[in-house]
């Protein structure tokens, strides 16, 4: 039996015999080193992580960065093996080249060379829809410009080969000769010619109405620009669009000030009217009265007078027949005994009736009195009078004036009747004249 002797083996120079000599990429002292060794889950673990954390950011910056670490992270994972799979291995490594590659375009795109604080002021508060390197771009292929006070920029309905964007200053828009609009600082001229395409009119007459600075772009470059660029173009016309708008709105609320203002002064002009023609007429109440008013005073000083006239008539009337009827009481009462003498024993007439008011008293005749309350007497003073019946009437209305003079009593007081005269106990008698 032959024994064979395999005293001698073949090895590196690491010690590592031929037979089992790994593929590693990296050196063996490095690929067996303890520390990298313990470090193999770790890295594994965290280029994983980085990969599932960047697929979950919204901001595209940080997706590319996490990318970017993650797949790092996973190549070294495989360089680290004694056996690397190299097909993984090959595949990280490009997806890091490319995802730094995105990343440095990002980061040009965010903050480009060549902008400065002014023009990313500009950007910041009328293109904020262009991105920092679009509107670089987009100011490259324009012209800053000092324009005249009086200058025309564009005429209405005529073509203009140029898109104005005014930086400074102030401009008027006219339409059909009228000024309808005035264009500042953020204003685009001639844009909706633009937008309308090759060969459209100018939509108004714009004349500067100071001096202005704007940005000038030749209409066949922009649309050169935006045709190999849709971003930029998407993004371009929404500017113009949002500008008009803002125009638009602008222009209406002008208007709508200008309207309540109108409103509010025509209503302040009817107020003052109103309070001016008061005041006017409080004064020409004061000094002149109105026809209304003087009319009513004349009717009560009418009345008025009309009332001292009744009742001087009143009184005057009164105080004749006072008179008159004092006189005839006289008369009647010299003719009284006459008559009575005259009369035969036993008639009514003669005879007379006696009425005691009490022990002693005396009896005193008493005329006959009829149901107006006037006595025999009163009649024949009338009758001797030679008024008859319508002095009677006189004294009836004469006997019911009262308070008509100075004093509260009536002028003639009406002789009691019999039955009255019993009741409050006076005697029977003829009428006092007084």
């Amino acid at each position: 039996m032959v024994e064979r002797s395999y005293s001698t083996t073949l090895r590196d120079m690491f010690g590592t015999p031929f037979s089992v000599r790994s593929r590693a990429i990296l050196p063996m002292r490095i690929v067996e080193h303890p520390f990298i060794k313990n470090a193999k889950p770790f890295i594994g673990n965290a280029a994983y992580m980085a990969l599932a954390s960047g697929f979950i950011m919204t901001d595209i910056l940080t997706l590319r960065m996490m990318l970017v670490g993650g797949y790092a992270a996973l190549t070294c994972y495989h360089l680290v093996h004694a056996n690397p799979l190299r097909i993984p291995l090959r595949w990280s490594a490009l997806f890091v080249v490319v995802n730094i590659y995105k990343t440095a375009q990002i980061v040009l795109e965010r903050w480009p060379l060549g902008l400065t604080e002014q023009d990313e002021a500009l950007r910041s508060a009328f293109f904020d829809r262009l991105t920092p390197a679009q509107f670089v771009r987009l100011l490259a292929l324009g012209e800053r410009r000092e324009v005249t006070d009086g200058t025309v920029l564009t005429v209405e309905r005529q073509t203009c080969a140029h898109l104005f964007f005014v930086e400074s200053g102030v401009a008027t828009l006219s339409i059909d000769g009228g000024e309808v609009a005035k264009l500042g600082r953020g204003g685009f001229i001639n844009d909706v010619a633009f937008q309308q395409g090759d060969g459209a009119g100018a939509y108004g007459t714009v004349q500067a109405a100071e001096t202005m600075s704007v940005i000038m772009w030749e209409e066949a470059v922009i649309r050169e620009l935006i045709q190999h660029d849709e971003k930029l173009a998407s993004s371009l016309a929404h500017v113009l669009m949002t500008r008009l708008v803002e125009q638009l709105l602008q222009r209406y609320r002008l208007q709508q000030e200008e309207q309540y203002e109108k409103r509010q002064f025509e209503k302040h002009t009817r107020e003052g009217r109103r309070a001016d023609a008061k005041e006017l007429h409080m004064r020409e109440e004061d000094t002149d009265p109105s026809p209304a008013q003087t009319a009513h005073q004349s009717a009560r000083t009418l009345s008025a007078q009309g009332d001292a006239r009744w009742r001087l008539h009143t009184s005057e009337t009164g105080n004749s027949f006072r008179d008159s009827l004092e006189g005839a009481r006289t008369r009647a009462k010299e003719n009284d005994g006459h008559a009575l003498l005259a009369t035969p024993t036993g008639t009514p007439a003669a005879s007379s009736q006696v009425h005691s008011t009490g022990p002693g008293s005396s009896a005193t005749p008493s005329a006959q009195v009829d149901g107006a309350g006037y006595s025999s007497q009163d009649r024949a003073a009338a009758a001797v009078s030679g008024r008859g019946d319508a002095t009677s009437r006189s004294c009836d209305v004469v006997t019911g004036l009262s308070g008509i003079g100075s004093g509260d009593e009536p002028l003639v007081r009406p002789t009691p009747t019999l039955a009255q005269r019993s009741a409050t106990g006076t005697a029977v008698g003829p009428a006092s004249s007084g």
